[in-house]
């Protein structure tokens, strides 16, 4: 429990026990004259209410007539939530308190919106309500402490009596003293006949365990001090635990004592009240009370003591137990929405796959009903939650229920059995479902450690009547994870990303390294779908303006609608530097969890993917801006695993990994015929190529969505400025989209026509950076692995490797596979040599960056090697990723991954075979050059320069090899004997505002 959950969860415990207080009040009156044994008992009641937070639920509970809201604790007790555990940091906070005025009083004062996202006002009186109930509960224990040592003083000096009976000289009254050894200590002045009923009084204290009651009580009172109704439940039980222990005495001894008894209790009356957990004084107390009640007394009719008992033990049950959950929601579960996190399960006799991308996601609700976002018996244009018919209804599995429908005996993952995974479930429900004659059902299932899964699978109606013949099987069998998130579809100029927004269902982590981040160019819309019935969302946002030396924060808070197609939108658009980012904490009105996202601000070069064609040019993608649910390929890191050759008059799709052409566009005129092999006759040069306005309208294009899935791009015409259209080949085109190049393909089957399978950016390979390596086994300064170290934080690296193996150095040993970890600051290291010892000349990395338990960014490193000299090659590595860029190491060889950010430039490779370069001397750090000669030329252009010129070796940990002085007489230079196919780069010093011209 948080801190700032504590003083709630107090405040619960005592006013559940107020209401418990109230109502034994109530029936105390009606109970009179009942005997006082029968009030005494019902204390008790309040004493449990009062030190245990947790009941059983039942429908017999009188709270159930204040509507109190509960929350589940364990699988059979709940806890009365009249404060709710979170009010401090909940964006909208309220109570429901049993008093209707009360309740509307507080929560209308209670700070919401703007106020209570920002600041968490409630953390100060909170803070402050804990010390000085603390500081009170301090008193009390040491009032306690206090006079329970004066007391021991006194009892110094005692005498024996008999067992555990003393006589004491300093005493008032008789009284007990001790928990688990009591002992009673009567005054010396007693005379025989008084000592025999009190030594009765005080011995049926101890047969009722009233002492340890009384403790219990005090502790009650010292717990919960600030409730008034608590010390007056504290007086009066102590009233009536000694009147009830009078009647007994009387009770056994005869009414005629009465008259001695009252006056001993005249005479030993203490005068006062000790508020203690012990002594249990004879004298203490209501003494005139005490005596009308003796004056009183009668021998009770049977019957009304056995009513009065009845009585009592019906309020007893009926404020013992908590409000029952079952007619208010469905256990958990339910009342969640879920995404498949894991797939343990893929009948292998079916050839229909799903990835964890195009899974559906499920909701299910409080009632026991299932929605299903991309629904496979969803109609083909559904892209909408979809409710399935029927509610769930709980199930107890066995053998012939499940473990036979599957068609493998063993888990796919370990070698457990069917049964062994059944063994490790708490509950389980099924509904069965029919749609267009096909009959479905679904387990939802709930283990014994609260992960949740989900079977899909086919029901045969036959088997029921003939179980030998049931031909019913299990599909699939889903490890599910919570969401119960926002989704929100960033656009911007060269952006179209998704983000899941973090939930807080409790405390907000202001940390926001574990936000999900979202880039935006110089503007931008957040679109949000809300996997609820929502209406508006309530908006915090916390504009972070930076300066040269401080940074500005603008708050606001706002309100946002659900607009016609049902979305929330949210314009944002870049104030100041690129170091500028907002943190926005997003409600759901009417709901207490905040969901929070940041969006950073980056530099329009990093996301523009140069939608004019380049001849000569290789292009990559760059990010996945949409697949199709039906594919079963994962897009790793926005790569489509092939690139794109932009030659003077074609268009080539290369596989990376086989090298194969995919296909080759000759002509892009749509009025040419299209041969069998997708390659269009007729060359026209790429500059040429007949860019068209964008034949969709909205409405079609959204209908190509089929069956949906996340990415789907409405109403594109008013999203972009500008779309032209550039068509391949008859299932594939391009797009120009305000300047960004995209690469779309269609796919088509008889049942739903023509549809969208993916959507790539496509950038030149040079802008995602290259490094390049020399692998020469013969020359002892050179390593034998090609290194990548990643500059961002992580806290593990996984690599998979085709075609040859990685090596973890900074492990001992040096382990080495074709997958591996690398944990956090360790670099990653390829070999050319694979398992059989043999040299590859190219090979794929596909890794993922970790940082805790999120996947940050994910990539993969293309590495191509040339023909061997000498016992050299060069390894030259390209990158895909989205947000991600490799460079060459500065100080060492290899590459550096880092995630592109506003101070990297784009490093931009030029192929000198291809002609020269006409570069300024500020842009010169932007290039690396790539020569197949011995020789690169450098030409100087400019009125009055004096410097030098470097040529740097990439391949030899970025060493300066070569230096001439240039200046307007000698304003040229040429660098000789250098080894071809090999990265060089160009450095100046003194040739501000010249311009270089470079060539091999």
């Amino acid at each position: 429990m948080s801190f700032y959950a504590f003083m709630p969860r107090l405040f619960n415990m005592t006013l559940t026990a107020s209401v418990a207080i109230v109502l034994v009040l109530l029936l105390r009156l009606l109970l009179k004259k009942a005997p006082k044994f029968i009030s005494y008992a019902l204390w008790g009641v309040v004493l449990f209410r009062l030190l245990c937070p947790v009941s059983v639920g039942s429908g017999f509970s009188l709270f159930n007539l204040f509507d109190t809201p509960t929350e589940e604790s364990g699988t059979v007790t709940s806890v009365i939530e009249y404060v709710p555990s979170n009010i401090v940091h909940a964006a909208s906070p309220s109570v429901a308190l049993p008093v209707p005025v009360i309740r509307d009083a507080i929560n209308e004062a209670l700070p919401q919106g703007e106020e209570q996202l920002r600041a968490d006002p409630l953390e100060g009186p909170i803070f402050l309500a804990t010390y000085i109930w603390m500081a009170g509960v301090l008193v009390m224990a040491l009032c306690s402490i206090v006079s329970y040592i004066r007391l021991r003083c006194k009892l110094s000096v005692v005498l024996p009596l008999r067992d555990n009976i003393f006589l004491a000289d300093d005493i008032q009254s008789p009284f007990v003293v001790g928990l688990f050894r009591p002992k009673i200590y009567l005054p010396c002045d007693l005379d025989a006949q008084e000592q025999v009923y009190i030594i009765l009084h005080e011995q049926h204290h101890i047969k009722r365990l009233d002492h340890v009651m009384k403790a219990l009580a005090f502790l009650a009172l010292t717990i919960h001090w600030f409730n008034p109704l608590v010390w007056l439940a504290f007086q009066l039980a102590c009233r009536d635990m000694e009147m009830s222990c009078d009647e007994a005495v009387i009770r056994k001894v005869g009414s005629h004592v009465r008259a001695d008894y009252a006056a001993s209790l005249l005479t030993l009356a203490t005068g006062r009240r000790i508020i203690a957990g012990t002594p249990l004084a004879f004298g203490e107390g209501d003494t005139k009370g005490r005596i009308n009640n003796l004056s009183k007394w009668k021998k009770p009719a049977v019957w009304g003591v056995v009513a009065a008992v009845a009585a009592c033990m019906i309020l007893a049950v009926c404020l013992l137990t908590n409000p029952s959950n079952d007619d208010q929601h469905a256990p958990d579960p339910f009342g969640h929405s879920y995404k498949v996190e894991d797939i343990l399960y893929d009948a292998p006799q079916y050839s229909f796959v799903y990835s964890l991308d195009t899974a559906p996601r499920y909701q299910f609700t409080s009632d026991c009903a299932m929605f299903v976002s991309g629904n496979p018996l969803a109609p083909a244009d559904s892209i909408e939650w979809e409710q399935q018919p029927g509610s769930f209804e709980e199930v107890t599995l066995t053998a012939e229920n499940f473990d036979d429908y599957f068609r493998v005996s063993e888990f796919q993952n370990t070698n457990d059995s069917w049964s062994t995974f059944r063994n490790k479930i708490r509950n389980a429900w099924r509904i069965d479902i029919e749609h267009d004659e096909k009959h479905v059902f679904y387990y939802l299932l709930f283990g014994k450690s609260e992960e949740v899964y989900l079977t899909y699978g086919y029901h045969d109606p036959e088997g029921e009547t003939d179980p030998l013949s049931d031909d019913s099987s299990i599909r699939w069998l889903f490890k599910l994870a919570r969401t119960d998130l926002l989704t929100c579809d960033v656009i911007s100029e060269g952006i179209h990303s998704f983000v899941e927004p973090i939930c807080f269902p409790d405390t907000i982590d202001r940390d926001t390294k574990n936000w999900p981040v979202a880039q935006v160019n110089e503007a931008g819309t957040l679109v949000f779908s809300v996997e609820a019935d929502a209406k508006t969302l309530v908006v915090s946002e916390d504009y972070y303006r930076r300066s040269e030396r401080e940074t500005f924060i603008e708050q606001n808070t706002f309100e946002v609608e659900r607009n016609d197609e049902g979305f929330f939108t949210i314009d944002i658009a870049r104030r100041g530097s690129l170091e500028d980012h907002v943190n926005y904490f997003i409600k759901i009105k009417g709901q207490s969890d905040v969901y929070a996202m940041k969006v950073v601000f980056v530099d329009d070069l990093q996301v523009r993917t140069m939608g004019e064609l380049i001849p000569g040019t290789t292009y990559v993608p760059y990010q996945c801006l949409y697949m199709n649910p039906l594919s079963s390929y994962g897009a790793f890191g926005g790569d489509s695993g092939c690139k794109y050759i932009v030659g003077e008059d074609y268009f080539a799709t290369i596989h990376r990994g086989s090298g194969e052409i995919v296909s080759m566009v000759t002509h892009p005129d749509p009025e040419m015929p299209v041969s069998d092999s997708n390659v269009l006759q007729n060359m026209i040069d790429v500059p040429q190529w007949n860019w068209q306005a964008f034949p969709y309208s909205d409405e079609e294009w959204a209908a190509l969505y089929q069956p949906g899935g996340i990415g789907a791009i409405d109403n594109i015409s008013e999203r972009y400025g500008e779309i032209l259209y550039q068509r391949l080949v008859p299932a594939k085109f391009l797009l120009k989209v305000d300047g960004d190049l995209w690469l779309v393909e269609l796919a088509s089957n008889e049942q739903m026509g023509t549809y969208l399978w993916s959507i790539y950016s496509l950038v030149p390979e040079t802008a995602m950076g290259v490094a390049q390596w020399e692998y020469a086994p013969m020359l002892s300064s050179r390593s034998p692995y090609f290194r990548f170290e990643f500059d961002m934080d992580y806290t593990e690296i996984s690599a998979v490797c085709t075609q040859s193996l990685l090596v973890d150095r900074d492990e001992p040993g040096a382990p080495s596979d074709t997958g591996l970890i690398f944990e956090d600051g360790d670099a990653l290291y390829w070999s050319p040599i694979d398992q059989d010892g043999h040299e590859v000349t190219a090979a794929i990395i596909h890794f993922s960056v970790h940082q805790n338990d999120t996947t940050s960014h994910s990539g993969t490193i293309y590495i191509e090697g040339n023909s061997s000299s000498g016992g050299r090659r060069i390894y030259t590595a390209t990158i895909v990723g989205t947000g991600l860029h490799l460079d060459p190491h500065p100080e060492q060889e290899g590459g550096v991954i880092s995630a592109v950010s506003p101070e990297q430039p784009l490093i931009t490779r030029y192929d000198l075979t291809e002609g020269s370069l006409r570069v300024s001397e500020q842009d010169l750090n932007d290039y690396v050059f790539y020569t197949n000669s011995t020789q690169i030329a450098v030409t100087v252009e400019g009125e009055d320069f004096q410097g030098q010129i470097h040529l740097v070796d990439i391949s030899q940990s970025n060493a300066r090899i070569m230096q001439h002085d240039v200046d307007p007489r000698e304003d040229s230079c040429r660098f000789t004997g250098l080894t071809s196919a090999r990265l060089y780069r160009v450095e100046c010093a003194g040739l501000e505002g010249c311009t270089l011209v470079i060539s091999d």
